[in-house]
């Protein structure tokens, strides 16, 4: 039975939740027709030809756009605003609004069950405010994508890591970067072959998911975002590392500081002998790297699926930081000294 201080602390939290979920949601609605992109994303699967003809780079995340189809109203003739006639102004409004506050929601209820829950609710928060705030690009796939990565730091945090293959087949289908997970059970406890094994299912859930995509849509290769034949002379195609890396030395270009500068710290805080806290380096690694090399890197919202494993070092480092401080000698003198002592 829980305790009434467990009641409040709980019914606290879950408004929080709802407030800053309110808060990001009306900061999505500002940008929704900002930029073409939003709408056409958004409606990618209003038919199945529709979504076979969308652009092949966007095509991976089909989870996304078929569990926001049912809630997309396509009447409209095509002298109206919107995505090429499919939805106005107003409704594509309503449509992000909500499909905002749902997955903000879930995420940051995620936290609560996280060990220091304020601040996963206010750095997931700022973490996704940034990116909306400085770009107007908001699409359907942004938050799926930090739900499942939350959830896996959960999963992981409360030894429930037997669920990790099926979480990283679902949540490759709503956005497949999600896949690089799949090498975080190598740095979970067990023996190495054991430990092998479980990356091997996360990485074949996620390939049969990659397969199953690629054969409904129709590309002609399965894989992450920007891999794709350039269209014309100018553009990079394939490889992006050439037009990515001047990012990360140009202070203008706000690379470094992504997520509201949560990135760096997953990187280069002190995290002692963590083996998950390593874990989530090498994962985020990875993901920053194939980011580098495959996708168009001055998009803050790429990076959200690293929010819950910054978050994690920040907790570690200033956890661990708070208990040296507190068995640092104050100069005060102890209560259970030879000076309370004498005063009893």
């Amino acid at each position: 039975m829980p305790s009434r201080r467990q009641i409040v602390s709980g019914l606290v939290l879950c408004y929080l939740a709802v407030s800053l979920s309110v808060l990001i949601s009306q900061q999505a609605k500002r940008i929704a027709t900002s930029h073409s992109h939003n709408p056409y994303l958004f409606t990618a699967h209003f038919s199945a030809e529709n979504y076979q003809d969308i652009e092949d780079p966007f095509k991976p995340r089909l989870f996304s756009y078929l569990l926001v189809a049912p809630f997309v109203t396509l009447d409209l003739p095509p002298s109206k605003l919107g995505s090429a006639g499919r939805i106005s102004g107003e409704a594509f409004e309503r449509l992000v609004t909500g499909w905002t506050f749902a997955w903000m929601l879930a995420v940051l209820l995620l936290c609560a069950s996280m060990p220091r829950p304020l601040l996963g609710l206010f750095g997931i928060t700022a973490g996704v405010s940034f990116a909306y705030g400085l770009q107007g690009m908001v699409y359907p796939y942004d938050l799926p994508a930090l739900f499942f990565a939350t959830l896996v730091v959960v999963l992981v945090r409360h030894r429930r890591a037997r669920w990790l293959p099926l979480v990283l087949a679902l949540g490759t289908g709503f956005k497949e970067t999600l896949a690089v997970f799949s090498v975080l059970p190598f740095f979970l406890d067990g023996s190495r072959k054991e430990r092998l094994r479980a990356v091997g299912y996360c990485l074949l859930a996620c390939f049969w998911v990659f397969l199953a995509i690629d054969f409904y849509s129709g590309r002609s290769f399965w894989g992450f975002e920007a891999v794709t034949a350039a269209d014309d002379a100018q553009d990079a195609g394939r490889w992006k590392l050439a037009l990515n890396l001047p990012l990360a030395m140009d202070p203008s270009s706000l690379v470094l500081f992504v997520n509201a500068g949560l990135a760096l710290p997953l990187f280069f805080l002190p995290v002692g002998g963590d083996r998950l806290a390593r874990g989530f380096r090498w994962v985020g690694a990875l993901f920053v790297a194939g980011l580098f090399l495959l996708a168009q890197a001055r998009e803050f919202r790429i990076f959200f699926e690293l929010i819950p494993l910054c978050l994690y070092s920040v907790s570690l480092a200033t956890s661990s930081r708070l208990r040296s401080v507190g068995s640092e000698p104050t100069g005060l003198p102890s209560r259970s000294g030879p000076e309370s002592a004498a005063t009893t």
